[in-house]
């Protein structure tokens, strides 16, 4: 029963005799807390859990329509619609849970509103196309010189006829959805993980290409280039505002095809 008072008092006679500098108890206590907050399991779990609850169903449904030429909902359009709008809603509200949870508001991630904002993102709108134009003519050139009696899917049009209300309401949500968690957070994330944004750049265009195959293998492809400009920007900028509006300007060029 003495063993732990003679212990304490040694530690007690350690501290009093520290006059030359060496380090303290209490100087360790910084260290000990440093150690508490490194990323742990539960940190890589979370992040896991709100990649696949956000993503899973649009990548096996993409896939199925890839490799069947249909959604799961078949002909139900709207049934579609409505499934992609409550999914993306109910992701985004599961990512502000984290947050706020976790005590990190929006703006730390980077996303205040200014009309800097909105003219970075036109320009940075031009850039990804530009790199998804370039991409998409060179691997059509690489396919015809290699691969001419290959059949490979076009670029994307509109299906014809005015788009639906569904549509548009989804076309609003969608940027938001895709760039605050397959940008965003998966990059802060990945980096606060890792300590390295090379590997965030990566995975968010690689995680952000992957559900897009129902394009087929060459505009998705040329897609991924597009994502990398968007990637490589948020890891320079820290600005999430300039890519939703870049991205929106996409969602709103589809709506206004449909219009015309």
């Amino acid at each position: 029963m003495l063993l732990p008072w003679i212990g304490l008092y040694n530690l007690n006679l350690f501290i009093m005799s520290d006059q030359a500098g060496t380090i303290s108890c209490a100087a360790q206590i910084p260290i000990f807390e440093h150690r508490l907050i490194r990323p742990s399991l539960g940190r890589w779990c979370e992040f896991s859990a709100v990649l696949l609850l956000a993503i899973g169903p649009f990548l096996l449904n993409s896939i199925h329509f890839y490799r069947f030429g249909t959604t799961f909902f078949g002909e139900q359009a709207d049934a579609g619609l409505t499934f992609a709008i409550i999914q993306e809603i109910t992701s985004l509200l599961l990512l502000g849970y984290v947050l706020v949870r976790r005590k990190i508001h929006l703006k730390d991630l980077g996303l205040r509103w200014s009309m800097r904002g909105i003219l970075i993102g036109f320009v940075l709108a031009l850039a990804s196309y530009a790199a998804y134009w370039v991409a998409y003519h060179f691997l059509i050139a690489m396919h015809d010189a290699f691969w001419p009696a290959v059949a490979f899917t076009p670029e994307p049009s509109w299906p014809g006829g005015r788009p639906a209300l569904l549509s548009v309401v989804l076309m609003c949500i969608n940027p938001f959805f895709e760039e605050l968690i397959v940008r965003v957070y998966l990059m802060t994330e990945v980096h606060a993980l890792t300590g390295s944004w090379g590997l965030a750049v990566v995975l968010s265009t690689l995680v952000q290409t992957s559900y897009h195959i129902y394009y087929g293998w060459i505009v998705m492809l040329a897609l991924a280039f597009q994502f990398l400009v968007f990637s490589l920007f948020y890891a320079r900028k820290r600005q999430a505002a300039p890519l939703i509006v870049a991205h929106g300007y996409f969602d709103l060029y589809w709506v206004l095809l449909g219009l015309l």
